[in-house]
């Protein structure tokens, strides 16, 4: 009897935690995999983290998609009309993501990650020679991208 009531809890033990490893939910950085389209570019005071405004998107900029793949690849179509022309470019470039630190780098840069969502991804682009109010501290981008 008492070799049955073990092999019962054993199993029992075992069902009970597959079962629970298949309820967790996906891990976060899956939450990144899929295309993304820029929503908005908002410019952050580098001194007191005040709202200074936000660079417009032309239409042009809009078709912009970063691809995100589970071979930690992305797959970057960036169109741009600084000439006066719409035109794009395309690459692949080697991407991680570390969850716990919310940090994303992609082809060697590393960015910040405000918030990731399944739908929403904002990002933080720090650029020591961007100085939008002219205060002498470098202001920074808040992006915004959606699926």
């Amino acid at each position: 009897m008492k070799k049955t009531a073990f092999i019962l809890a054993v199993v029992l033990t075992g069902i009970t935690s597959c079962t629970s490893d298949r309820d967790e939910p996906a891990p976060q950085a899956n939450l990144l995999l899929g295309t993304w389209h820029p929503d908005s570019n908002k410019i952050i005071s580098g001194t007191d983290a005040s709202y200074l405004g936000e660079l417009p998107m032309t239409a042009c900029y809009k078709q912009t998609s970063y691809l995100f793949k589970a071979d930690q690849t992305v797959y970057n179509k960036e169109y741009s009309d600084e000439t006066g022309t719409c035109t794009f470019m395309e690459e692949t470039m080697p991407y991680s993501y570390d969850p716990v630190n919310q940090l994303l780098m992609i082809d060697g840069e590393i960015t910040p990650v405000l918030q990731l969502t399944d739908t929403l991804l904002q990002i933080q682009m720090n650029d020591t020679s961007f100085d939008y109010n002219n205060d002498g501290t470098p202001d920074y981008l808040v992006i915004t991208l959606k699926k």
